[in-house]
């Protein structure tokens, strides 16, 4: 299977999210908050990667396709290596 350029843009985004993420969230919120938040930023990384890849013209199929991209990559480098690590430490107490 082959990427397109797009997709392959939203899985480079999607590993790029959890810093972003991390960043943003606040350690006391509740847990609903924090997924929407990851939720929220995956679907303007979506929806960006697909309106710049069609050269300025939007897709609905290909922003879920991208949106799903992000959501997933970010999850699984969420959960795999950044998840308690010393640099999501950092983020958060910047």
């Amino acid at each position: 299977m082959t990427l397109s350029n797009s997709e392959a843009w939203a899985l480079i985004l999607g590993i790029l999210m959890p810093f972003l993420i991390s960043f943003l969230k606040q350690p006391s919120w509740p847990r609903w908050v924090k997924v929407g938040l990851a939720v929220s930023v995956s679907v303007v990384a979506g929806l960006g990667t697909a309106y710049f890849d069609n050269q300025l013209v939007f897709t609905p199929l290909k922003a879920v396709v991208d949106f799903a991209i992000v959501l997933a990559g970010s999850q699984a480098f969420y959960l795999r290596w950044f998840q308690d690590s010393s640099l999501e430490q950092t983020l958060r107490e910047w």
